[in-house]
């Protein structure tokens, strides 16, 4: 069970150039930092999670996803490409903190 839930961004009237401009999304990830380092996630999850309700004003959905990744990359989170899906991670994933019980069996 997750110890940790992530806080949507709330608020009337948000647009996507306001929102996902550096110093925004850094504050936003920086609020979120117990939900994003529980357990990999991929920008996807983080966009769907984090941005439920925004007006994109213009940008792309592209424009969108690589703002989320930018400032993921600004926080030191790593980028691991060995899923289906592209997952960031708050540690390398062969680490000793994403090691499972069934990993030391």
């Amino acid at each position: 069970m997750p110890k940790h839930l992530p806080e949507p961004v709330r608020g009337w009237h948000l647009l996507a150039p306001e929102l996902f401009a550096p110093e925004v999304l850094a504050e936003i990830l920086m609020d979120n930092a117990g939900w994003l380092r529980e357990l990999p996630r991929s920008t996807r999850q983080i966009h769907n999670a984090l941005f439920p309700n925004y007006d994109r004003a213009g940008m792309t959905r592209e424009e969108i996803f690589r703002c989320i990744e930018d400032a993921m990359e600004q926080a030191d989170y790593e980028l691991n490409e060995g899923k289906p899906e592209r997952c960031w991670c708050a540690y390398p994933l062969d680490s000793p903190a994403s090691l499972s019980l069934e990993d030391l069996w």
